[in-house]
């Protein structure tokens, strides 16, 4: 038996906001979680261009942009 986030992520009934790597191996899971995130009205996917998932945390303009666009996320849906 394995655990995948993915079997569960109907139940997320809160503003949903998914930011991958355009290059990430793993984008193809995060794209198929959003598409399985139905609880929710309110979602985002959110896609870093020439980033990859490690390239996510270090990489200064992909920082940067993920950065602007958490704060913009957080301000609209933190009220």
């Amino acid at each position: 038996m394995a655990f995948d986030s993915r079997d569960q992520i109907k139940l997320i009934n809160q503003p949903l906001l998914m930011i991958v790597g355009a290059k990430a191996d793993t984008a193809y899971m995060s794209e198929d979680a959003f598409k399985k995130a139905l609880g929710t009205k309110k979602k985002e996917y959110f896609v870093l261009k020439d980033t990859t998932h490690i390239q996510s945390y270090y990489k200064k303009d992909s920082v940067e942009t993920a950065l602007k666009k958490l704060d913009e996320f957080f301000k609209e849906n933190l009220k």
